[in-house]
């Protein structure tokens, strides 16, 4: 999990922010201020919880031993053979030959899978609209509103049985 703190470019640019909430964590992760030590314990947490749910699917859906998901589970990258050894998956294969599989399994042969595309999301805005950060025409409020439609941070994984 991870959030931009603005506060100095705002800063910089004689911006300023006026928030007013009904709680001490209403604002939790703004991006306009330093994030506190008490809210980063909240959100450590958090993140700690959903990282052990996340281990016990692995757990008990490939039928590993905890340690090994652990150890595993460090936040590095696989390729599909490096997880196919070490039992992370159970063979490569396409989207396609995942959907197909997936019909055939749960005898959804009529089934139709639905694909969600962002407008734009912060990546786009990193990749093409970075020139205009230094361009005269450049609105903070444009970056703002960009920022708050962004797909991110958010804890995604969906397992069954």
């Amino acid at each position: 999990m991870e959030a931009i703190n603005f506060a100095e470019l705002a800063d910089d640019l004689g911006v300023e922010f006026n928030t007013i909430t009904s709680g001490e964590y209403k604002d939790i992760m703004s991006s306009f201020r330093p994030m506190t030590d008490d809210e980063e314990s909240i959100l450590q947490s958090m993140i700690d919880e959903m990282y052990d749910e996340f281990v016990q699917v692995i757990v008990n859906g490939r039928d590993m031993e905890e340690s090994t998901v652990r150890d595993l589970g460090d936040g590095r990258i696989y390729t599909g053979s490096q997880a196919e050894e070490n039992g992370l998956v159970d063979s490569l294969g396409s989207l396609d030959d995942a959907i197909s599989q997936l019909k055939e399994d749960h005898n959804l042969q009529s089934a139709q899978v639905v694909e969600y595309e962002y407008q734009l999301g912060f990546n786009a805005f990193l990749g093409g609209t970075a020139q205009r950060l230094v361009s005269d025409e450049f609105r903070f409020s444009q970056l703002e509103e960009m920022i708050r439609k962004s797909n991110a941070p958010r804890a995604m994984y969906l397992y069954t049985e």
